[in-house]
């Protein structure tokens, strides 16, 4: 993806239901050095404990990168039970415009 965004992002996309944890899941942006420019939480927009997939957005605010520069959005999964191999990321890869 190429983001040609001043100071937002918009995340959208589906996801299984059991990624959400309530309505929700976290978002961030990072760098190629995985420092985290943004965070922010993409919400349901429909019945996340449904078995279905699950449509979701959020918003990522961030300060504007230089052109040409690449990083990820990394979206984490809501598991409220601390067993770390619950634990998962999808990170796609971006650059910034």
């Amino acid at each position: 993806a190429v983001l040609d965004a001043d100071y937002s992002f918009d995340v959208k996309g589906t996801a299984a239901n059991e990624w959400f944890f309530g309505p929700t899941f976290a978002i961030m942006l990072t760098d190629l050095n995985g420092k985290i420019l943004a965070r922010g939480d993409a919400a349901a927009e429909g019945n996340w404990s449904s078995k279905a997939i699950v449509p979701f957005s959020g918003t990522l605010v961030f300060a504007r990168q230089p052109a040409g520069s690449k990083g990820f959005v990394v979206l984490v999964r809501n598991d409220p039970a601390p067993i770390s191999d619950r634990d998962a990321t999808v990170s796609v890869p971006i650059v910034f415009k």
